[in-house]
């Protein structure tokens, strides 16, 4: 249905995906088998199903984003390198330039963004819009803390996006909201960003929930078992093991 990616590597999901998936849908081999399969033909050709229940759209949009992300990427790393290869010696230069001003968004703006994610089911399993009361009280807490999440400033419009969706979006399968993890990791790893400076708050604190096990209420990270109460702790080791094997050039 989209654009084709032919030629482009495949951006892998890991063991850990599959358990988790598997896990969620309770060994449900039908469903899991659909949806896998789905993430195969999306990672293949772009095609996005029509025909997935609640759940599974909602699980799917989870994976979508994180495959979509690694061929982003891949794009810009191509991009870069043909930029870099261009300019020769003026590459380094490039590098030192000031980032454009974050101008901040007005509330309109803030309000229409809130309706498209909700329009395109990026807010996972709402029945409804959130109320207007809820979006102007994320809107005037950040402008109320100068637009800064946990003492850093926001630097583009992807970082207010981002916690719009952390504290909007219902996941049926997630048993907490993200929103605390995409926060503290926001205001603690500073720089924590890829090629376009789009903080990575988002797939981190992502894939952390994926991690979490029910059973045991709580993670497993570099083989020692951290309880959901010390989700920072667990958090603060997660985060190196994540960006070796999601940033790494």
């Amino acid at each position: 249905m989209s654009d084709e990616k032919k030629g482009l590597p495949r951006p892998p999901l890991y063991t850990s995906d599959y358990i988790t998936i598997a896990e969620v849908l309770d060994f449900d081999l039908e469903r899991f088998g659909k949806l896998v399969l789905s993430l195969m033909y999306y990672t293949a050709d772009g095609t996005v199903p029509d025909d997935l229940p609640p759940d599974l759209k909602a699980m799917f949009s989870i994976y979508q984003r994180r495959i979509s992300a690694a061929y982003e990427k891949y794009e810009q790393k191509c991009l870069n390198n043909a930029k870099n290869g261009a300019k020769g010696g003026k590459a380094k230069a490039a590098k030192t330039q000031k980032p454009t001003k974050f101008i901040p968004p007005t509330l309109k703006q803030f309000r229409d963004a809130v309706v498209y994610f909700y329009d395109n089911d990026e807010l996972g399993d709402r029945d409804e819009m959130p109320d207007d009361t809820s979006i102007k009280r994320l809107y005037t807490q950040l402008k109320e803390n100068n637009w800064q999440i946990e003492g850093e400033p926001i630097q583009i419009a992807f970082d207010w996006e981002m916690l719009i969706l952390s504290r909007f979006a219902i996941s049926s399968f997630l048993p907490f909201s993200d929103e605390p993890y995409i926060r503290y990791i926001f205001g603690k790893y500073h720089g924590l960003r890829d090629a376009d400076g789009k903080t990575q708050a988002d797939g981190v604190s992502c894939d952390f929930c994926e991690d979490y096990n029910a059973k045991l209420d709580g993670w497993t990270v570099g083989g020692e078992f951290y309880p959901k109460a010390k989700w920072q702790e667990a958090l603060d080791k997660y985060i190196p093991i994540w960006q070796k094997r999601n940033l790494s050039e």
